[in-house]
């Protein structure tokens, strides 16, 4: 009777174990809620790194045979007819997602908080501020 019951308490106590899963921790978000996302300040440093840079090749600067993203005007026209955001957070209904994968040296998929502060910049009305 004792060695029933000490194996199944061994049984029970490894059974236990076995679905416990650690939770991952809480992403902290990147932007402050009631923090206004400057185009000059946070804007244009992400389009310098993922978009704008000549030694990735002919992408979004001046001179290139895409939209150049380097002029306000051109991100917000991009912006205003929803291209930006699909070429960028999806669903990529417009063709290739940004950055591309295919690029060779370049980042090829946006960070997390880059990701979040171009959403914000976008949900205040994209300021160029």
């Amino acid at each position: 009777m004792r060695h029933i019951l000490f194996y199944g308490s061994i049984l029970l106590f490894l059974n236990s174990c076995t679905s416990d899963v650690t939770p991952e921790p809480p992403q902290q978000p990147c932007v402050d809620s009631g923090r206004v996302i400057s185009y000059s300040a946070d804007v244009v440093p992400i389009i310098n790194t993922y978009c704008s840079n000549p030694q990735f090749g002919d992408c979004h600067h001046p001179g290139a045979n895409n939209p150049d993203l380097t002029v306000y005007d051109e991100l917000q026209r991009l912006i205003e007819a929803g291209i930006f955001q699909d070429r960028v957070f999806g669903p990529f209904a417009t063709g290739q997602r940004m950055p591309p994968s295919f690029c060779n040296g370049c980042p090829t998929t946006l960070e997390r908080c880059d990701e979040e502060v171009l959403k914000r910049w976008i949900e205040q009305g994209y300021l160029n501020n």
